[in-house]
């Protein structure tokens, strides 16, 4: 049976196997980051002492800073409210508006929405802007939310989708 290990989500450092012969000697890696998340996709890490990619470590692949972000906003998107046992009023329920006519005062609510929704659940972040924008012969929202790393300063955004097809970052 496979072993996966987290501990890049547990510890500062991160342990590696930095030997070539069949003993397990483990090596410390400094972190330069201010916080992780599970990578969406649970790929095994492939990494080396120096931080790159090349040995197998057993551990799942993390996303770090604004990749741990956009994971958490993708999250905010992609879960219905109510599926969270522990907290059912996590999450959203933007495809409602996918089932009324695409309009610009449907697009100002669907932002308004979407900014409540950040403002309580990612707190790692200062929103800028949230702009959502019609396009109403593509049956499609189009959404752009800008906002500021607090940890860091580091400006980033985003540009979602959403259509008919779900959430999709662009």
């Amino acid at each position: 049976m496979a072993t996966i290990y987290i501990d890049n989500l547990i510890n500062n450092t991160s342990l590696v196997d930095s030997s070539n012969s069949n003993s397990f000697r483990k090596t410390e890696i400094a972190k330069n980051y201010s916080f992780s998340d599970l990578h969406l996709d649970f790929k095994v890490n492939f990494l080396l002492e120096d931080g790159s990619y090349g040995i197998k470590t057993n551990d799942i692949v993390i996303d770090k800073d604004n990749e741990a972000i956009k994971n958490s906003l993708h999250n905010i998107f992609n879960t219905r409210r109510g599926m969270r046992y522990l907290d059912p009023m996590f999450g959203s329920s933007f495809e409602q508006f996918l089932f009324e006519k695409i309009s610009i005062v449907n697009a100002r609510v669907l932002a308004q929405m979407i900014r409540d929704h950040i403002s309580k659940y990612e707190n790692r972040i200062l929103l800028l802007n949230v702009f959502a924008q019609s396009f109403p012969d593509e049956y499609m929202y189009q959404i752009s939310i800008a906002y500021k790393i607090l940890s860091s300063d580091a400006l980033s955004n985003v540009k979602i989708n959403l259509s008919g097809n779900g959430s999709q970052f662009v």
